[in-house]
Order: structure tokens, then sequence, then C-alpha cells
């Protein structure tokens, strides 16, 4: 079984290494195409270390899917066996297309696992990682930027609803930007049936989660119907403002 573990973090540390991030975006624009990510291992055992890369999607409700390779962002060494008290040092490097039109959302996926050193001893480096169970696994964020990328959070429809014989409120996100956007809070303004205005803003007590739309990223979000629209027939509804 794995554990996930998600990190936002330029650094981060677990259970016997810590893991660096120079840089979690590449932006073309700078014309600079590689990063470098760092694996530290404090901790008393070797480590033996996958890394690979995946592309980032999310479904509608928000559940987070990375399975699919990303053919056009690579990392050497792939592989790799971590003493105790050493480091090793990654190359992250974009080989695509230069002339992107929108970011490129990406997992740096790092998978590893404690092991002894009875247990490499007459190992060829190819067999060293195979037979050893991953224990654990790490993803981080990683962008592609193209020039003149910006954000732009819409919101698509929005709705009273009623779930489980309780008043909610359904409302659609859509990112038609070019790059992703993060907000914990995003401040709405209602407009009702009799042409009143009626500003209200959802934070952390609604989102729960803070909410990462991708470029072209949609999201539904189903919460509790706030009390000043209660008594309200909601005719058209904008975005006023959003905090990270």
């Amino acid at each position: 079984m794995f554990f996930f573990l998600f990190t936002f973090f330029f650094a981060q540390s677990a259970w016997a290494f810590k893991l660096s991030l120079l840089e979690s975006t590449i932006d073309l624009a700078e014309g600079r195409y590689s990063s470098t990510a760092t694996i530290i291992n404090n901790g008393e055992s070797t480590i033996a270390i996958e890394a690979m890369t995946r592309l980032r999607s999310h479904s509608r409700d928000g559940t987070e899917n990375f399975e699919q390779e990303a053919e056009n962002l690579l990392i050497i060494p792939t592989q790799m066996i971590i003493p105790p008290g050493s480091e090793q040092v990654l190359n992250i490097r974009y080989v695509g297309p230069r002339d992107l039109s929108s970011e490129i959302a990406y997992r740096l996926v790092i998978e590893y696992v404690s092991i002894s050193e009875d247990k490499l001893k007459g190992l060829a480096p190819e067999s060293k990682k195979a037979g050893v169970n991953i224990v654990y696994r790490i993803a981080k964020s990683f962008y592609v930027v193209p020039k003149n990328s910006n954000p732009n959070v819409t919101l698509d429809t929005i709705k009273k609803t009623t779930v489980n014989n309780k008043d909610m409120l359904h409302m659609s996100f859509k990112n038609i930007g070019n790059k992703h956007q993060v907000f914990s809070t995003v401040d709405v303004q209602f407009t009702t049936k009799t042409a009143e205005k009626i500003d209200v803003s959802f934070n952390q007590k609604f989102l729960q989660d803070p909410i990462n739309l991708l470029a072209a990223d949609e999201r539904d979000i189903i919460i509790p119907l706030p009390e000043p629209l209660q008594n309200h027939e909601i005719v058209s509804a904008k975005i006023i403002g959003l905090v990270e």
C-alpha cells in the first residue's frame, strides 16, 4: 500500500530524507528549460529512490489524477541509492515545444523505501531496487509556463439545490486563462430577481481546502446555502475577488 503525501512547498522533510526543489516552475519567457531537486538522506539507513514525472489533471469534483506519464519532462537520474548522510541532485528538464499556448501542470513523484546495507551487498545497480516494496510516495507540484500566461477564473453556473433535505448552493468555476490559480477565499456578488446586489465571501469555512484550478480546469462545489441568499432567487453571479 502507498502512503500519499502531497506537498506544495519548496522544501519538505519526512521520514528519513529531505527533498528541496530549486524552482517549482519553468518559465519559458525567461529562457530557462530546467530546474534541480536535491534529495538529502538525513536518516540512519540507506534509501532507494525512484523519481518520475506525471501529467496532472482534476475531475470536476476536485479528484486529482497523475497516472499519465509526462513525455516532455525528464528527470536524470531516475533511480538511485543514497547512503545515510549523503545527497543526490536531480536534473529536471523540459524538452517539449517552446511555443506553448497554455501552462502544463505536472507532478514530480518520488518513491522511496528504507533498506539495509546487507540487502544491497552483491546486487548490481539495476537490481538494487528490484524486489523492494515501495513504502512512501511524495508528489510535488511542477509547472511549465509559456509567455504571457495568466489565470482567469469565472463562475460558469450557479444554482440553489437540495442535498439530504438541506438547502445548498452549487457553484461551477472555470479557469478560462492559460495558467493555474490557487485560492482559499472567493468573493462573489449575486444579483437577485429584484435586482438587489448581495456580496458573499466564501472562505475556508465553506471551501475547506484551497482550490487549485489548472488552466482550462472546471470545478463543481456544493456548499451550505449562505444565510444572506436564503430568501432570494438568484439571477446571476460574478467573482469580485480571489485570495490565495
